[in-house]
């Protein structure tokens, strides 16, 4: 499936060239971010335009402006459901209890939504409008 994607520091200037397309809302591309909150390091979304990353955390939206972009590497993704998550899934950081989260995405009023997939919640978050909302079916990203 090509290169293993990967994780650099996002000045939040240019959207890099190899940044994985994940996602879309409003109109925009979502690319997949990942920042540190509360001892977590929580994978959400990124705006093609306002170059910032919202993650899921705390059943609220976190708009952050210090945070990693992934790049590289085939976005390959798996329909899974309730916790699971497939045995190639790519790990995108992890709770404050430090339980890996995952990549997961879902389609949610016609558009496509990057959030993190935590296991032991057996859902799929994603920040949306101010509020994290979650979802027991949803697609992981793998490798």
């Amino acid at each position: 499936s090509g290169e293993i994607p990967f994780w650099i520091h996002f000045d939040g200037l240019k959207i890099p060239k190899n940044a994985i397309k994940a996602g879309k809302e409003q109109n925009q591309r979502l690319f997949i971010g990942r920042a540190g909150h509360e001892r977590s390091l929580t994978p959400g979304k990124i705006y093609e335009t306002e170059r910032t990353c919202v993650i899921p955390w705390g059943t609220v939206s976190n708009t952050k402006t210090d945070y990693e972009i992934l790049v590289s590497g085939s976005s390959n993704w798996v329909s899974a459901q309730s916790g699971n998550v497939p045995e190639n899934a790519f790990p995108g950081g992890h709770s404050e209890q430090g339980e890996t989260l995952y990549i997961g995405r879902v389609m949610h009023e016609g558009q496509i939504i990057v959030g993190k997939v935590q296991p032991s919640h057996a859902v799929c978050y994603i920040a949306y409008g101010n509020d994290e909302l979650n979802f027991s079916k949803y697609e992981v990203l793998v490798v």
